[in-house]
């Protein structure tokens, strides 16, 4: 089960990033709950993360702003819950199986 301890509310005042395949699709990770979208609060761990990727080059995998402050992750969120995501797992490390997770929900896909 991921980490579900509080992540600080001013991380979502400052860019967040996630990882798309040449497809378009985004990266998700998997928890017994559900799939979750991979977040990342920096740069520098989302492309140490996707270095540890065996697909990275064959799925074309990049990095993407998922959201530059609190509104656009609303409406991101809100997508990734279209999406059939349930929450997202913050700056996971390359098969740690372990990262901060944030449930998306009507409070925090508003």
């Amino acid at each position: 089960m991921p980490n579900t301890k509080a992540l600080p509310s001013a991380i979502f005042d400052h860019m967040l990033w996630h990882i798309e395949a040449a497809d378009g699709a985004w990266r998700r990770g998997e928890i017994t709950l559900g799939e979750c979208l991979l977040l990342f609060t920096s740069l520098d761990s989302l492309l140490a993360f996707i270095e540890g990727c065996d697909d990275k080059e064959e799925a074309g995998l990049h990095p993407a702003v998922f959201s530059r402050n609190r509104k656009e992750f609303g409406r991101s969120a809100r997508r990734a819950v279209r999406d059939g995501m349930i929450g997202g797992l913050f700056d996971p490390a390359p098969g740690a199986g372990e990262a901060p997770f944030l449930p998306f929900s009507k409070t925090t896909a508003r």
